[in-house]
């Protein structure tokens, strides 16, 4: 192992030091770490002996001549004899088929700083929340002026309204009738599962899935993680009697055989694009999460005020893409970082937008720009993730709750340009206050104010004014919060007690203040949640990267389907693991497809046109509104986008398949409807 070699050369900065000009003459299999890990033989340049290093640690800039036989791309045959594009390696088939966890090559316990250091030197991103953001190190002058803001640029508009969030097309009164399978239908994208998921499976399987046979997978995955610790996934299927000291408590036979089950596991697909011609580790998945934000784009108005925070997506190895360990005391853990907005109507949180942190392996061109850019790549870095993760709301006048980490002023103004109003806590970070943040001034100024006392530092910056809210909320402390809106006026609601020099106080928070108190803690109490007792992440095993992925997506969406319900019948929301039995119960009993509302009809002649018409989702030309069947043509209309109602779920589209352009259809249902059709040849 090269930890003694590279020790001996390089004494000083052995830890961090990363090895270049490498050569791979072999490779083989090596216990490092205590496990049993892949390894290349090499040589490296001043060291004599033979090294073995663990192959994922690699970054390959020659390619060999001769491939490694473990690295080969197997290639099938056709039935009909000719070449077909290479599989998947062998590695990757076996991570797909397998129902265990992926091995842990990281710490489970809390790290020391030589094991962040080692952490580091291996390639791996260590979360750092004391590091200040890249925007954020300046020379602070005294700037701006004092004052007492009476008036708010967001109140003072006319056209901005505080409306609680709402799911469109369907009412309140309906969410609260919904089964659990219909709240998970309405939270998750099932026009994904229809488009993309089982097509690109059912590319893999010799028998095709439909959308039912999927619900019933995903039910048995569901059902499953209700009871933790069952070691073998196989014991659901076992034949052996139940007993009450090993195995599982029930069996899902009835609802799928195992071979079944595991021929769908070993097959299911996240994306039917082709690779890329340069390598995206991230090309499994990023359909995948795109289509989960342009679900909840369109299904789903935020409240007028949100919370932007992190999400994790756990996973012990790594060797996967984006990988980040975070070193926290007595709880490390590990995996992927999700940026996180959410509401919290009724303090019930609907998380409606994730970003994936990709961070050093996001794909870069050889001008190291990316192949796949956002629309805001010309703000810093934090200023054009708070834009993209914000766009669904751009132009609304909406609110945004933010912690520390994004404190950035360029990015407050940039969210001010495009019409949302955020506010984000300062923090100091080591020797460093963010941009047009003189700490230090502030403190001095608010030192010998009393408890309560409220003021705002407005300065003008790239010519709008730029506000930092302060407030003496506890002995010796001033929380900072900077803006471009807001006003300072207590909140007769909010009102908290200090225990301070042997006697209580009371004050009431300003505006500013209340309104970060109160929301600052959506996102992560939805994360609390969705863990609490058991997370599907925890209990749905894995080897293979994208389920992990795919079941983070479904965790957000079970919790937001408890929180749906919750908001619509204004009471508590349920306990995680009675939902999710009730939903897996749904799932594997469903019928979806066979009770499915059935496409309408609605004169003989368009029956003939559907039995000579492919189906295919269109939609309707502009000026244009009901189907004429007299002349077989649209009725004109004065209004350019007139929305019709869909004949299904009555939800407001322009949508319609090709078999029947009198019937509009959403994009939900017109899925619905193509599945059911394809079931049925």
């Amino acid at each position: 192992h090269p930890n003694e070699h590279i020790h001996e050369k390089y004494p000083e900065n052995f830890q961090t030091r990363r090895l270049e000009n490498v050569t791979i003459i072999g490779d083989g299999t090596e216990l490092v770490r205590q496990q049993q890990q892949r390894c290349y033989y090499c040589t490296v340049p001043g060291i004599d002996d033979v090294l073995h290093i663990v192959a994922k640690h690699f970054k390959v800039e020659q390619p060999p001549a001769i491939i490694f036989e473990e690295e080969r791309l197997p290639t099938d045959a056709s039935p009909n004899g000719s070449a077909v594009a290479p599989s998947l390696s062998d590695q990757v088939e076996e991570s797909r088929r397998s129902l265990q966890d992926v091995e842990r090559n990281v710490l489970s316990r809390q790290a020391s700083a030589e094991d962040i250091a080692e952490l580091r030197g291996r390639g791996i991103e260590v979360y750092d929340d004391d590091e200040p953001a890249p925007e954020n190190s300046w020379a602070q002058p005294s700037v701006g002026e004092w004052f007492t803001p009476t008036i708010c640029p967001r109140r003072a508009n006319s056209n901005i309204f505080d409306h609680e969030g709402e799911w469109k097309g369907v009412t309140w009164d309906e969410i609260g009738n919904m089964s659990e399978l219909d709240l998970f239908r309405m939270t998750f994208p099932e026009f994904f599962i229809l488009k993309v998921i089982i097509p690109a499976t059912n590319h893999r399987l010799a028998t095709h899935m439909t959308l039912q046979e999927f619900y019933v997978w995903l039910g048995c995955n569901f059902f499953t993680a209700c009871f933790p610790g069952i070691a073998n996934l196989e014991d659901w299927w076992s034949t052996k009697p139940i007993s009450m000291w090993e195995g599982a408590p029930f069996r899902l036979n009835k609802y799928m055989a195992k071979a079944r089950f595991l021929q769908i596991t070993a097959a299911v697909s996240f994306t039917n694009r082709e690779h890329p011609t340069f390598l995206d580790k991230f090309h499994d998945v990023r359909q995948m999460l795109e289509e989960f934000n342009k679900h909840y784009e369109g299904k789903y108005s935020p409240s007028w005020i949100n919370c932007l925070d992190q999400s994790m997506s756990t996973w012990p190895n790594s060797s996967c893409p984006g990988f980040i360990y975070f070193p926290q005391n007595h709880n490390p853990n590990s995996g992927n970082l999700y940026h996180s907005i959410a509401d919290g109507d009724q303090d019930k949180p609907i998380l409606w937008r994730i970003k994936l942190q990709e961070g050093k392996d996001r794909p870069k061109d050889n001008n190291n720009m990316p192949q796949f850019p956002s629309d805001f790549e010309q703000q810093t870095t934090t200023s054009a993730l708070m834009l993209e993760i914000t766009k669904p709301i751009h132009h609304t006048g909406k609110v945004i709750i933010m912690n520390s980490r994004f404190c950035v002023t360029a990015g407050i103004l940039a969210l001010h340009d495009v019409g949302v109003f955020g506010q984000a806590l300062i923090k100091k970070y080591g020797n460093f206050w963010p941009q047009h943040v003189p700490g230090q001034q502030i403190d001095d100024y608010m030192r010998d104010k009393p408890l309560g006392y409220a003021a705002t530092l407005k300065q003008i910056v790239e010519g709008k004014e730029f506000m930092i809210h302060c407030q003496n909320d506890d002995q010796d402390t001033t929380t900072k919060i900077m803006s471009t809106h807001g006003i300072i006026q207590p909140d007769d609601q909010h009102i908290k007690n200090r225990f301070i020099d042997g006697d209580w106080k009371s004050f009431r928070y300003v505006e500013p203040l209340s309104r970060h108190n109160q929301s600052k803690h959506w996102v992560n109490g939805f994360n609390k949640q969705r863990r609490d007792p058991v997370c599907l992440e925890d209990v749905w095993t894995t080897s293979w990267w994208p389920i992990r992925q795919f079941t983070f997506l479904c965790s957000i969406a079970e919790v937001n389907a408890i929180n749906s319900r919750a908001r619509a019948r204004k009471e508590n929301a349920d306990p995680l693991l009675a939902f999710r039995r009730k939903l897996a119960m749904d799932m594997m009993e469903n019928q979806t497809g066979a009770n499915m509302p059935s496409l309408p009809v609605l004169a003989v002649h368009v029956n003939e046109r559907a039995v000579a018409v492919a189906h295919e989702k269109k939609t309707r030309p502009t000026h244009t509104g009901v189907w004429d069947h007299a002349k077989g043509t649209w009725k004109a209309t004065k209004t350019p986008y007139v929305r019709l109602k869909c004949a299904v779920c009555k939800i407001d589209t322009r949508m319609y398949c090709a078999c029947n352009p009198a019937v509009p259809l959403c994009e939900r249902c017109y899925y619905n409807h193509e599945a059911e059709h394809n079931s049925q040849m």
